[in-house]
């Protein structure tokens, strides 16, 4: 038998360095429910509270978390392995480089959803042509759920997430105040207009603070390899060394490259490009014909004025073949819109 000593328990208790108090108030209101039988909590209540705290539970990082965030879209597998590889394997920095029509848009709301998702991304821009600002906006509403506006006046660049073009983000006033402005994801929409360093849209590219970045371009080289130096630079300063590095070890001419196995070793650490015939999208098929008009004798004069017009300038230039090609271009423009108002 365990006998007490007397002289322990009249010695006093310790103080606990860290003040504790308990909150009993639950037990006199169990109590009381208890002996009126109630009110009790509705279950339907509980369950819907225990599935609100599944939602937020995160059970595995390694994988794209947003996917039930999206409503009425169903993102094509090419589109979730870049999503993947620009998270995971790029840090959130790459070049979207797909051939067009396989959702370059799609791919960078995926990523831009997925920090979001993950608390990593609040301020955005967003920069586009200007025909496309107004689509970008509806397809980041409604594909993600996230709240995009168009930039129209200047109070507008205070929002989380804004959309608009590089002409207007350009200018002042407007060009102050996002150099002033950290962001955390930065988005531009036909990025080979970024290709040559000398001009003021890689100038104000290059001074933008941002943690993370997209460029969007199927068209990463058009006419010289330096093209794609740029905008790689531009995404990740060094990762291809100097100009004169990447010259010397990547380019044998302008649009010729050698060490080619090393040069796309390097480009898959920056540049994702899929290809039409990679996946299993199925693109519809395209039947073309030609449909002989009548034109009417208004329509007829117009085309004939114009076609002499341009051919008499042809004449005068001396035969410079430039000058035609832009003078033709303008007469089928003319002769359209003089067909549609006729």
């Amino acid at each position: 038998m365990n006998r007490k000593n007397p002289h322990h328990m009249n010695q006093p208790v310790a103080e606990l360095p860290v003040p504790l108090e308990f909150d009993r108030s639950w037990i006199n209101q169990l109590e009381s429910r208890l002996d009126k039988g109630g009110p009790w909590g509705d279950y339907r209540l509980f369950q819907l509270g225990i599935q609100a705290e599944e939602t937020n539970l995160i059970p595995n990082f390694d994988e794209i978390q947003c996917l039930k965030h999206l409503q009425g879209l169903t993102p094509l597998p090419h589109q979730m392995d870049t999503a993947r590889r620009v998270l995971f394997e790029m840090s959130g920095r790459a070049i979207l480089a797909d051939e067009v029509g396989l959702g370059k848009t799609i791919e960078a709301g995926l990523i831009l959803k997925e920090y979001m998702v993950r608390g990593l991304v609040s301020k955005v821009l967003i920069l586009v042509p200007a025909s496309l600002v107004l689509q970008w906006v509806r397809e980041l509403n409604s594909k993600f759920g996230i709240p995009a506006i168009a930039q129209k006046k200047a109070y507008s660049w205070q929002n989380e997430v804004v959309v608009a073009s590089m002409d207007t983000a350009k200018r002042d006033p407007h060009k102050d105040m996002l150099l002033n402005t950290d962001y955390d994801m930065i988005i531009i929409d036909e990025a080979h207009k970024l290709k040559n360093k000398k001009t003021t849209n890689y100038q104000f590219m290059l001074k933008l603070r941002k943690k993370y970045c997209l460029l969007l371009t199927a068209t990463p080289v058009q006419n010289d390899m330096s093209e794609l130096f740029n905008l790689i630079n531009l995404l990740k300063p060094g990762q291809l060394g100097r100009q004169g590095d990447f010259a010397a070890n990547f380019v044998v001419d302008k649009r010729v490259p050698k060490n080619q196995e090393q040069l796309k070793n390097e480009l898959s650490k920056v540049m994702i490009r899929n290809r039409r015939g990679e996946g299993p999208v199925q693109f519809t098929k395209r039947n073309v014909s030609n449909v002989n008009l009548q034109l009417s004798p208004e329509e007829q004069a117009l085309y004939d004025g114009v076609t002499s017009f341009v051919k008499d300038q042809y004449q005068e230039a001396g035969g410079n073949l430039s000058s035609m090609l832009s003078l033709l271009h303008c007469s089928v423009k003319c002769a359209a819109v003089g067909m549609l108002y006729s």
